[in-house]
């Protein structure tokens, strides 16, 4: 039994039986607790807390899908996100530290942890997940509560922006944090949108209260999906937090399922159907399916009476022809002038075939501005340009460097050009990619964050478009990235 349904039953009614008080609410059922996609849109994954059968498969809309299960031994990816402000409560501290020891003490051989903690800004202390206690400990040991503020919203942001779309593994988020987001930041209604959005980022909450009074904000985050929230004081402990036993199913989608609409989707699992609802299917261009083609088999032809009779006459007229030098001198002499005609023909053909073919250059005359005047950094006009045969990825640069390849400063610009894809994925939110459509004779632009929205204000009104989703540009549109800054098109030209 998964232990987050089980306190969620039982935890209210035992609790309130003991000194120390410990509020836990968590979602029931058999809902599935993650849903994720392949960084390419490729395969679908899905993780339950519902034992999952070896022939289980998968039902999108009306295309029944074949499926990979694996009914235990999933791996789970725990990141502990803890709030070092100074405002946290100092009798809870040491009691903090020791229930996240007690966790990792007791956690199956399938989870790893990381430590990651946050005020002004979010520092994850190790780049890998761990099993060993004694460097978890290590990592524990850094976090001495001694920030001035705690941007709580953006630290949640900055971590689950970072998770792996294409590993095999549950990933989840302990937000520990006494409540109180001092420094404006990310928006409430930005997390709550980029948790709900995507299934991949799974927030459990842990609210470290010595007064016993619940957040709001904190409690509606610890509700979304298969989250858990639960109060934290004076004799808790981090049981109800456990993953309990995972299944996971992965299915390979084509190219008619990936065309970035919500379509109902359905786990077959023996003789019970779980129900996913409506799940947003990303927009993805796969290589189309391997099909062997069908195998024939050519009879030699059967020779028949009248082809005998036309070799024969074949044969006579051939022997006439011997018979006449002249005759045979002048057609030798009519082939030889048509073969340099084709030959020269076929030359001109080939030179013309060679000649390089001219492309498409898309340009886009963009102006980028911030609404925050403390930073300005990457405001101004921009030009953007690429062949319309490619494509051109746009994001902010966590490492950037001059032309010459020196360091520069950290953010000197929020929008660059072409991001790789390891850059897209850790820029989160303000990542995209435009491309020109040849059907349409439009650029298009392709939200390429992971679980993060944007919008896009034009003529036509305002569209917001999640990961994998995309919507075409016009002259004057603006992008709205984040929480302030926006990228406004001035010109599309295409020659």
């Amino acid at each position: 039994m998964k232990l987050k349904a089980f306190f969620a039953g039982i935890a209210i009614p035992i609790f309130a039986a003991l000194p120390s008080v410990m509020t836990v609410s968590a979602a029931t059922g058999n809902e599935p607790l993650q849903t994720c996609f392949s960084e390419d849109g490729a395969y679908m994954t899905i993780f339950t807390s519902t034992p999952l059968q070896e022939d289980a498969s998968l039902l999108i809309g009306n295309t029944a899908l074949t499926a990979e299960v694996k009914g235990s031994g999933v791996q789970v990816n725990t990141l502990f996100l803890i709030d070092n402000s100074s405002s946290m409560p100092v009798k809870l501290r040491d009691e903090l530290k020791s229930a996240v020891t007690d966790y990792v003490s007791a956690m199956p051989e399938t989870e790893r942890v990381k430590i990651a903690a946050f005020d002004t800004k979010t520092t994850v202390h190790a780049a890998e997940y761990s099993a060993d206690p004694e460097f978890i400990s290590y990592e524990l040991s850094k976090v001495d509560f001694k920030g001035k503020g705690s941007l709580v919203y953006d630290a949640v942001m900055n971590v689950i922006e970072h998770e792996k779309p294409d590993e095999d593994a549950y990933f989840r988020t302990v937000l520990i944090t006494d409540g109180i987001d001092s420094v404006e930041g990310t928006s409430f209604d930005l997390l709550r949108t980029a948790i709900s959005g995507s299934s991949r980022n799974h927030v459990d909450v842990v609210q470290v209260s010595s007064g016993g009074k619940q957040d709001v904000n904190l409690a509606a985050i610890g509700s979304l999906g298969s989250n858990t929230y639960m109060m934290f004081e004076s004799g808790s402990d981090f049981s109800p937090l456990a993953a309990g036993e995972i299944s996971m199913l992965k299915a390979k989608l084509t190219n008619a399922l990936t065309t970035g609409e919500l379509k109902g989707v359905t786990i077959k699992n023996g003789a019970e159907n779980i129900s996913l609802g409506s799940v947003l299917i990303p927009q993805a261009e796969l290589p189309p399916d391997e099909t062997e083609p069908p195998e024939t088999t050519t009879a030699a032809p059967e020779t028949t009476s009248a082809e005998t009779e036309a070799e024969t006459t074949v044969s006579a007229v051939s022997a006439e022809a011997e018979k006449s030098e002249g005759r045979g001198t002048l057609w030798l002499i009519i082939g030889a002038a048509a073969a340099a005609l084709l030959l020269a023909a076929g030359g001109i053909l080939l030179f013309l075939r060679r000649r390089p073919k001219k492309k498409l250059v898309c340009r886009i005359a963009v102006q980028i501005t911030k609404d925050v005047p403390s930073d300005q950094k990457g405001v101004g006009p921009d030009v953007w340009e690429f062949d319309e045969d490619g494509e051109f990825r746009v994001g902010r640069i966590p490492e950037p460097r001059a032309e010459d390849g020196s360091a520069l400063p950290k953010n000197h610009r929020a929008i660059c050009e072409d991001a790789s894809n390891d850059d897209i994925g850790s820029i989160g939110r303000n990542a995209f990619v435009l491309r020109y459509d040849r059907k349409t004779e439009t650029v298009t632009v392709r939200n390429a964050a992971q679980g993060a929205v944007f919008a896009v204000d034009s003529e036509n009104g305002h569209t917001e478009l999640r990961s994998g989703q995309s919507t075409a540009l016009t002259k004057g549109c603006r992008i709205l990235l984040g929480n302030y800054t926006t990228v406004t098109v001035s010109q599309i030209t295409v020659s």
